[in-house]
């Protein structure tokens, strides 16, 4: 249908530019003339004249709104086709080994990297808080989340990983991955699971997966300081502009830790429990509880 559309209203541009072009041509001849000081008509011709400019002026109009409208169906069409020549199944290639259940051959090389649930995105986006988003995917599952965490797509070993709370590491089964469809939407790789999951992919390399996931993390939870040139993130590392310190974003210790910080970061080994009051970044240190569990403390280390 977009593409009937397209080439339809393409034509009624060409239509558009040989008519301007006759209308000229007859505005040139009115002008002639115009110009003739022995012509009886000059009135007439002149009101011609201003009613061929009207003529022309509408066919402008009229040829912008085309031209405006032709260059949306083409982001249409350009959808459309990176819809059809981008949605593929990995069922369609995938090559499984009945003595490996975690095996997953002949991954496609566009295919690898390092994803994320949409879920999970959303949240954070909304919240700016790790803890949260992370555990939105237990709440009614405390025990086993309704998606992965993350899924890290590697050629290589011709596996897909996962890792629950990013801290209990495992292989998705072949079983499972057979019903994976990866999808470019607008330039990004999607994974389309079962149940209307759809995990967002966030870095092509899986060379460090959870060095991106933090970096992934760091731009939304510290956008607004980064914006107000507060702080700025390289990799993972979060840097204090005004005093050069470095805090390293911790996503493998919220397993362990009570509450429910915006993030954990990490400065001289020293873990820190990320708070946003007000606008305000509020760091405190943490406590240990026991042996398993820690919790935030009540010194503030740094704010900004």
């Amino acid at each position: 249908m977009t593409f009937t559309k397209g080439k339809c209203k393409a034509m009624r541009i060409i239509i558009c530019i040989i008519c301007i072009i006759f209308i000229m041509i007859k505005l040139s001849f009115y002008s002639c003339i115009a110009n003739d000081d022995d012509s009886e008509n000059f009135e007439a011709t002149i009101a011609m004249q201003r009613e061929t400019i009207n003529d022309l002026t509408q066919l402008i109009a009229t040829l912008n709104d085309d031209i405006r409208t032709l260059h949306m169906d083409i982001e249409n069409i350009n959808t459309e086709i990176s819809s059809i020549n981008s949605a593929r199944p990995l069922n369609q290639s995938i090559i499984v080994d009945p003595n490996d259940p975690w095996y997953i051959g002949n991954i496609q090389n566009n295919h690898i990297g390092v994803y994320l649930p949409i879920n999970f995105i959303d949240v954070l986006r909304s919240t700016k808080n790790f803890s949260i988003a992370l555990e939105s995917n237990y709440v009614n599952h405390p025990n086993r989340g309704i998606y992965h965490d993350i899924l890290i797509v590697d050629r290589e070993a011709d596996r897909i990983w996962s890792n629950a709370r990013y801290n209990d590491g495992y292989a998705i089964r072949s079983d499972e991955a057979v019903h994976f469809q990866f999808t470019m939407i607008n330039d990004e790789i999607y994974i389309n699971a079962p149940n209307d999951i759809q995990y967002l992919r966030v870095s092509e390399s899986i060379e460090d997966p959870y060095g991106y996931v933090e970096n992934f993390v760091g731009q939304i939870i510290f956008e607004d300081a980064i914006v107000r040139n507060i702080v700025k993130l390289d990799d993972n590392v979060v840097t204090v502009l005004e005093t050069g310190l470095n805090l390293s974003i911790n996503i493998s210790g919220h397993m362990h830790m009570v509450g429910t910080p915006n993030v954990l970061v990490r400065v001289n080994r020293e873990e820190l429990f990320l708070e946003i009051i007000d606008g305000l970044y509020v760091f405190f240190d943490t406590v240990r509880l026991n042996m398993a569990e820690n919790a935030r403390g009540d010194t503030i280390i740094l704010e900004f």
